[in-house]
């Protein structure tokens, strides 16, 4: 253990050992670098591509960044500069046009819907925004005509899950797949196993034994 001396307060020429509270071994040819900070990649929305007239927007706002791109003077061989140009259009006409993913999405709702949660979203910021009472006032007309549409159409995509997951189920159990059957009941009823707690029970019950 490395031991370091330092000289002591109020004490002339005496020293005292300081002894790190842990030491480690070091080899001279080993270096360390530190951890990499993990980044995550924000995902596009692109299940609006399934939505027509936003798939079209994305479609016309493409060959629109592409023709412009070609009219610029770009070295054919340069194949490098070449895909940064590529690249960039892709990835612009993505976050303009489609957005990133900012919810954690319920697997029962449609695209439509997601497209309204988006709007009520962007109204609700106008109302924020708003300065004067008219703008207020016509601001959050606008937010509760959005919240209405997003709740008939949450309620409407709820209904049509809950009666797929019914024929499913149907189906499932006109084929005698009790796999299937128990899953999508389980899906209908909203539950989930509590398999940690299963194990910890059996793990008292051998205690006790």
């Amino acid at each position: 253990m490395e031991v370091f001396t330092a000289r002591c307060k109020g004490k002339k020429g005496s020293r005292c050992s300081i002894r790190p509270s842990f030491s480690y071994r070091v080899n001279k040819d080993e270096t360390f670098s530190p951890k990499k900070s993990v980044v995550k990649r924000r995902k596009f929305n692109v299940g609006k591509l399934k939505i027509p007239n936003i798939r079209e927007e994305f479609q016309i706002s493409l060959q629109n960044r592409f023709s412009a791109i070609s009219d610029l003077d770009i070295e054919e061989n340069d194949i490098n500069n070449t895909w940064e140009q590529t690249k960039n259009v892709i990835l612009e006409t993505c976050e303009e046009t489609l957005g990133y993913m900012q919810y954690k999405r319920k697997n029962w709702m449609s695209d439509n819907t997601w497209v309204k949660v988006e709007e009520r979203r962007k109204a609700k910021e106008k109302v924020l925004n708003a300065t004067t009472r008219q703008q207020k006032r016509q601001t959050q007309d606008l937010y509760r005509e959005k919240d209405k549409e997003v709740k008939k159409n949450c309620k409407q995509d709820k209904r049509n899950y809950v009666e797929q997951l019914a024929q499913e189920a149907e189906i499932a159990c006109s084929k005698g797949d009790i796999k299937s059957l128990y899953n999508t009941t389980k899906q209908l009823s909203g539950r989930r196993s509590n398999s940690s707690a299963t194990v910890k029970d059996k793990i008292q019950v051998k205690e006790r034994s």
